[in-house]
């Protein structure tokens, strides 16, 4: 399988993801989404209406259509189409379903709550290290309520509750602006729906981690991003104080007065403060001084849930851990050397701990030449030529789990300077760092330009390195793989560049 398209058909709208499939990662080639709320008719009347089917037929042939032009001619893509709360409870689902199937040679996959929220917590189990929390992760649709409890990456109980932002809407906030006797009655609905399902009993204050998904809550998260002057990314921290203010905010503005917030989406404004409402309730349950969104958790759920079908695991589910795992399948994505990767990781590893004395680092420094060490030949992937440059280009605008912003751009220094010229700071990409960090990268580059030399064949020829330190000098002494082994290669290449690692440590190296 070379490409997948993905579609979400919801209560609030329909989704297509298409990728291309690389490895053990994919590569996101189109996200396509167009609001249409099949949940208004259901919700309201039970069925879907013909005026509704004719919008979903049309969505589905644009995408259809979309699909052709953006994956491969020679080789049919898989498609695969779930349907969410609104199917569920529609009497008439089964004709658009036949309906799709007929026009289209697309077969809608009517899936229940509980299955809805496992393919959710399958991409949560890629953003964060589950293993390591106690976490309430919730998808909140237009339709239902998706709650998944896990202590230490176990799920515990999976909950699918009528809770949904369209259903919720369309039952208690009957005015513009909602009347507080409404918002009232809505909290109270939410509270003893919650409560009647056993949830408040099961999210004590053990949840240390509270993760949203959907495009109303992910939609909240931009704002405070805007307003807190922060990069809006895949994975997006809310503080709880902001909910309360965001909240206060809302009251008694009219839908189309709430447009006016700064990165507001204008096809949520009606359906915004039920996200919020549930979000500072489940919050106040729980021991999180904020939540986490990430987005398209259905979606992409849906894609490695697919993958997963068809025999093939992401990285995140063969490493316990998924901040490498994210490193790995970065590198997948742009089909790096992964065993001279890990070869060069391994031995960046050894000069580390051999030179982190005499170069003044810490062991959280790590971490970041660990990134670099396996991500440094990225750049290959757009050429050969100048190949360090791409890296940091590569590098710098990927999704990373588990480090900063100012922490990736530390690692894409360090990938861009592990060959060639030392940095300079007429160089931009090195200018915008801090001194401090400046500092760093030079002493991290300087450490990979070795390792990366010692596996200049890529045969892994050198088995194992030992490294003896003294006043005057740093003497690196490798060790094959074999008798016969040759290692002149390594040799040379190392010595051809240990200059900026005696520049930096004040010492000659040697290599032998």
């Amino acid at each position: 399988m070379k490409n997948l398209a993905v579609i979400d058909i919801g209560s609030n709208s329909i989704s297509l993801q298409i990728s291309e499939i690389k490895g053990k990662s994919y590569d996101i080639i189109e996200d396509y989404k167009e609001t249409i709320r099949i949940g208004e008719d259901v919700f309201k009347t039970g069925i879907i209406s013909e005026s509704t089917i004719q919008s979903i037929m049309t969505v589905l042939e644009k995408m259809k259509v979309l699909i052709g032009k953006k994956t491969d001619k020679k080789e049919k893509p898989y498609i695969r189409a779930v349907a969410t709360a609104p199917f569920r409870d529609a009497s008439n689902s089964k004709d658009v379903v036949n309906m799709a199937k007929d026009k289209f040679d697309i077969d809608i996959e009517v899936i229940d709550g509980n299955e809805e929220a496992r393919i959710v917590d399958l991409y949560a189990s890629a953003n964060f290290q589950m293993s390591k929390l106690n976490a309430l992760t919730v998808d909140i649709g237009g339709g239902t309520l998706e709650l998944i409890i896990s202590k230490e990456g176990e799920i515990t109980d999976l909950h699918s509750i009528p809770l949904g932002m369209l259903r919720l809407k369309n039952d208690f906030l009957k005015n513009n602006p909602p009347k507080n006797n409404e918002i009232e009655k809505l909290m109270k609905h939410i509270e003893k729906t919650l409560k009647d399902a056993g949830i408040y009993k099961k999210i004590n204050k053990d949840i240390d981690t509270l993760i949203f998904t959907g495009g109303t809550i992910t939609n909240i998260a931009s704002i405070y991003n805007k307003r807190e002057h922060l990069r809006d990314e895949n994975v997006n921290f809310v503080d709880k104080k902001f909910i309360e203010f965001f909240l206060n905010e809302l009251k008694d503005k009219t839908f189309e007065e709430r447009n006016n917030i700064k990165g507001i989406d204008t096809q949520r404004t009606d359906i915004i403060q039920p996200a919020a409402l549930i979000a500072e309730m489940l919050l106040d349950k729980t021991n999180c001084d904020g939540f986490f969104t990430i987005k398209g958790g259905l979606k992409n759920g849906l894609t490695i849930d697919t993958l997963n079908n068809h025999g093939i695991r992401m990285h995140f589910q063969e490493n316990a851990d998924v901040r490498l795992s994210r490193i790995l399948e970065i590198g997948s994505k742009f089909f790096f050397e992964e065993e001279h990767a890990r070869r060069t990781e391994k031995i960046a590893k050894i000069l580390f701990i051999k030179l982190k004395d005499i170069l003044k680092l810490n062991e959280e420094d790590y971490k970041l030449l660990e990134a670099a060490s396996l991500l440094h030949d990225v750049g290959s992937y757009i050429s050969y030529y100048d190949h360090h440059k791409h890296s940091y280009y590569l590098i710098k605008n990927s999704d990373f789990i588990g480090y900063s912003s100012n922490e990736i751009k530390i690692i894409a220094n360090i990938a861009r300077y592990h060959r060639k010229s030392f940095p300079k700071k007429s160089q931009k990409c090195y200018a915008e760092l801090s001194s401090k960090n400046q500092e760093l990268v030079q002493k991290l580059s300087a450490i990979l330009r070795i390792a990366d030399a010692l596996d200049n064949s890529h045969k892994s020829a050198v088995k194992d390195i030992d490294v003896k330190i003294d006043d005057d000098s740093i003497k690196i002494m490798l060790k094959s793989n074999s008798k016969d082994a040759d290692l002149s290669l390594e040799i040379q290449s190392a010595m051809d560049k240990k200059n900026f690692l005696e520049f930096i440590a004040k010492k000659e190296v040697t290599v032998k």
